[in-house]
């Protein structure tokens, strides 16, 4: 009798499936995603007399993708593990859905799309999918989407809750209880791009229902990038205004200009600075200076070992100034190899702990530099090779905000082997929900 009922419940998800793809577009897809890492100063200062660790960390992904007629939907579901994180003989579930969000196509410009969703906007400073880290990022909400032409616009809003009650309680997690905003682009046939966003997150007061504090975020983006130009272009600007979650009023701001030259079709390089505004120790305690990159990502951009994914954490509050320069070589259509150098320092004073208590007085604000060195290798459509190899000099005044010690050669190797298996294809599947 149970064997009647297993197989009857196989046929009739066969069924269910045939008359699926019969009437629409189906990709079944996948991806495993291996690291191996030799860490021996990664994200933060080694202690004295510690030894270096090697770990590989594998990420695994399943996705369902459908599309018919007035419809998009797209299914996720991953495992993260280190691998001999636990005992293969132990049932511990680490399964968990990375996205599941359906699309409502209402007309050739207007959609919404509900549901777990990843976000990247821009260059993805502030709301961004975080694909370095092996968990991601996504979020739960209601995206109205506008395209018409060159012109695009989108209006997002989450609200969360911590389970299901039937009046308000508290939020206790560390993760906003609200969040909207509105991001307009707008592409020129000359290679001109700019766009604008505001985004408004609010935190609830500890141990407080009625009480959400909200912090704003807006700014815009200005870019130039051409076939027919070597030199190309990247500003942006972004002002932080209301509350953090603790209450304290904000005033911060972020910048960003980069420029870009092509030497020639296979040798380019690129120079910028990127300014984080932070807290000065001596002055007013009352308002928070210092600027957060909110959802945004950090390994792209402020140095690949790591040391500044969270600038306002990262640096105890004292900004980040961080000056580079790279270099990026194309050998063919399958490889091409990189190298980066960064200049970090505090853009305001944080207080060296081995001054005077009654005297106190700033510690120097030269962070470090580091070293980057990234080789791509594309093996095949499905098959990706990755190595990467950095180096930090650290200051003094690393060690005020990492704890461990400079005194040492700090440097890390890695290695990503990325799998894109297409399990099943029927016929072409437009995602029409990219950004």
């Amino acid at each position: 009798m149970r064997g009647y009922k297993i197989i009857r419940s196989i046929l009739i998800i066969k069924f269910l499936f045939l008359a699926i793809i019969t009437n629409g577009q189906v990709v079944i897809d996948g991806q495993f995603r291996t690291k191996f890492e030799m860490r021996d100063g990664y994200k933060t200062l080694i202690p004295k007399g510690a030894n270096a660790t090697y770990l590989a960390t594998q990420r695994t992904r399943l996705n369902f993708k459908y599309s018919w007629e007035k419809l998009i939907t797209q299914f996720s579901i991953q495992d993260v593990r280190i691998w001999g994180d636990n005992d293969y003989k132990s049932d511990v579930p680490v399964i968990g859905v990375h996205e599941a969000w359906g699309e409502i196509l209402l007309s050739e410009a207007f959609s919404i799309k509900i549901g777990r969703q990843e976000l990247r906007y821009d260059d993805e400073r502030l709301l961004s999918y975080r694909n370095w880290n092996d968990v991601g990022a996504s979020h739960d909400l209601a995206l109205f989407k506008y395209k018409k032409n060159s012109f695009d616009a989108h209006f997002g809003f989450a609200y969360n809750n911590q389970k299901s009650d039937n009046y308000l309680t508290s939020y206790t997690l560390n993760y906003y209880k609200a969040m909207g905003f509105l991001w307009l682009s707008k592409a020129y046939s000359n290679g001109f791009k700019i766009s604008g966003i505001a985004i408004g997150d609010g935190y609830q007061k500890d141990n407080s229902v009625d009480t959400v504090f909200v912090r704003y975020t807006y700014g815009g983006n200005v870019s130039y990038e051409s076939k027919e130009s070597k030199i190309g272009y990247y500003g942006t600007f972004y002002y932080q205004s209301g509350e953090d979650n603790l209450g304290k009023t904000i005033n911060a701001n972020f910048f960003s200009s980069k420029f870009s030259y092509k030497i020639s079709d296979k040798l380019s390089l690129t120079a910028g600075i990127d300014y984080f505004s932070g807290n000065d120790a001596f002055s007013d305690p009352e308002t928070n200076n210092a600027f957060s990159k909110l959802y945004g990502i950090g390994h792209k951009y402020y140095g690949y070992m790591d040391y500044f994914t969270e600038i306002e954490t990262h640096t105890k509050g004292g900004g980040l100034m961080d000056i580079f320069i790279s270099a990026k070589l194309k050998f063919n259509e399958k490889s091409n190899l990189e190298l980066a150098y960064h200049n970090f320092s505090f853009t305001n004073n944080v207080i060296d702990p081995e001054s005077d208590p009654l005297n106190p007085v700033a510690a120097d604000k030269q962070l470090g530099s580091e070293l980057d060195l990234l080789y791509n290798y594309k093996y095949s459509k499905i098959i990706d090779f990755k190595f990467g190899y950095s180096t930090m000099f650290a200051t003094k005044s690393m060690e005020i905000i990492k704890n461990g010690s400079r005194d040492r050669f700090l440097n890390w190797a890695w290695v990503m082997v990325t799998l894109n298996p297409v399990f099943y294809k029927q016929n072409d599947v437009s995602d029409k929900s990219d950004n």
